[in-house]
C-alpha cells in the first residue's frame, strides 16, 4: 500500500485570499463564509489517488478546523494538531494521543518558557493558545522578529519555533510530522497493513521533516528557497499553474508506477 502524506493549506487547499488561475470550488466554509478552495482539477487527481493509495492529509489544524474542510474523499486516517492527534474516519485514536503526551513530555519545561517569553512579546497581537496541550500557538505583527526572539532565549533542541506569515507556532521536538508519519507506519503495520512506498508533500518548514520520511515529495520553489531539502524532493515552479494541481498530477502517476 502507497501513503500519500499531504499538507493541507498552501499545498492542497488554498485561502480565499490566493487568486487561483483554475476552476476550483469551495470546499470550506467559516461562520457561514467562504474560506478555503480546492481546485477542480486537484479534487479529481485526488479522488483518483485515494482510490488507489492511502491518502493521509497531515496539518496543524485542530480537529475542529480539519473537520470543516469537505473533501472530495473521506480520508480513512488523518494526522491533526501537527499529528499529535489521529483521527480514524472522524474519529479521534484515544490511545494516540495518549502517546503524543508522553513524547511531549521533554519539552514542557521550554514550553512553559515559550509561554512567559510570548506573554511578554510586544509583538504579539494574537492571544496566546495552548493547542490540545501539545503545542502553542499565536500571531505576531513581526514573525520574523518574535521567532528570533524565542530561538535566542530557547533550547530548540526540545522545540521547534516557526512562523506561516503571521502565526507562530512553538511544537515539541516528538510532535514533527515527520515523527507522526514514521509513528503512523507502525500503527498501520500493527493493524496487520502492508506499507509500501510513501509520497509526501508540503509547502513549509513544518512539513520538510515530513518530506523527509518519503521516498519521494513535492515541495514549491520557495520552500527550497528557504530549507534544506532531501534530494528526494522534487521542487516545483508554482509559475507554471497551481502547485496542488501539478503535485497531485506526478503524486498519481508515481502512485501508479508503484501499483505495477
Amino acid at each position: 500500500m502507497t501513503i500519500l502524506a499531504c499538507d493541507l493549506d498552501n499545498t492542497l487547499i488554498y485561502s480565499r485570499r490566493k487568486e487561483l488561475c483554475a476552476p476550483n470550488a469551495c470546499v470550506e466554509f467559516y461562520r457561514g463564509e467562504p474560506l478555503t478552495y480546492m481546485t477542480d482539477a486537484t479534487a479529481a487527481l485526488l479522488k483518483e489517488a485515494a482510490a488507489n493509495a492511502l491518502f493521509v492529509p497531515v496539518t496543524t489544524r485542530t480537529v475542529e478546523q480539519y473537520r470543516r474542510i469537505s473533501f472530495p474523499v473521506l480520508p480513512a486516517y488523518a494526522l491533526v494538531c501537527n499529528g499529535g492527534v489521529l483521527l480514524r474516519g472522524r474519529t479521534e485514536a484515544v490511545e494516540w494521543y495518549e502517546q503524543s503526551r508522553r513524547l511531549i513530555e521533554p519539552a514542557q519545561g521550554q514550553l512553559r518558557r515559550a509561554e512567559e517569553l510570548l506573554r511578554a512579546d510586544g509583538h504579539r497581537n494574537f492571544e496566546l493558545r495552548r493547542i490540545r496541550e501539545l503545542f502553542l500557538f499565536t500571531k505576531s505583527d513581526n514573525p520574523g522578529a518574535t521567532v528570533a526572539y524565542l530561538k535566542e532565549r530557547m533550547d530548540t533542541d526540545e522545540v521547534e519555533v516557526c512562523a506561516n506569515g503571521p502565526k507562530i507556532y512553538v511544537i515539541p521536538a516528538g510532535l514533527t510530522k515527520g515523527r507522526a508519519i514514521s509513528r503512523l507506519k507502525l500503527y498501520l503495520r500493527g493493524a496487520g497493513e502492508e506499507i509500501g512506498a510513501m509520497i509526501a508533500a508540503g509547502d513549509s518548514a513544518f512539513d520538510v521533516s515530513m518530506l523527509k520520511e518519503a521516498e519521494i515529495g513535492y515541495a514549491p520553489k520557495e520552500l527550497a528557497a528557504d530549507c534544506e531539502l532531501p534530494h528526494t524532493v522534487r521542487v516545483l515552479d508554482e509559475n507554471s499553474g497551481v502547485f496542488s494541481d501539478e503535485m497531485m498530477r506526478r503524486a498519481v502517476q508515481t502512485i501508479y508506477k508503484h501499483k505495477r
